[in-house]
């Protein structure tokens, strides 16, 4: 729209799409600081930060949480917790039994054999 569908040099594309960019990137800005049109998914509200205390860093910190939210890619590792299906009630565990030591692994549908 910005071109007007004109036939227009490759410079001019360039500098229209450098534009766009730079509002994508300032738009991610405000939605880092709960301002704007977008907010952050949940599994980056990690990196929300309040209004007051980002307009209290500096330029240098303000780039730093940028980065770590820009390089994010929102994978996390699977963390070591069971939570229940109505979401109530998280506890740490695995799926797997706990053993007494030294005790052999057995499949289910074979029996144990006596001892001679």
């Amino acid at each position: 729209m910005s071109v007007d569908w004109k036939v227009a040099r490759i410079n001019d594309l360039v500098d229209h799409l450098r534009d766009i960019v730079r509002l994508q990137y300032s738009e991610l800005r405000r939605a880092i600081i709960g301002q704007g049109d977008f907010a952050l998914a949940p599994l980056f509200s990690r990196h929300s930060v309040p209004y007051a205390r980002w307009m209290g860093m500096t330029e240098e910190k303000r780039s730093e949480l940028f980065g770590a939210f820009v390089t994010d890619n929102g994978i996390r590792a699977a963390a070591n917790t069971v939570t229940s299906t109505d979401g109530e009630l998280t506890v740490h565990g695995s799926n797997s039994t706990k053993r007494k030591p030294g005790q052999r692994t057995r499949i289910r549908s074979t029996r144990a054999l006596p001892k001679h």
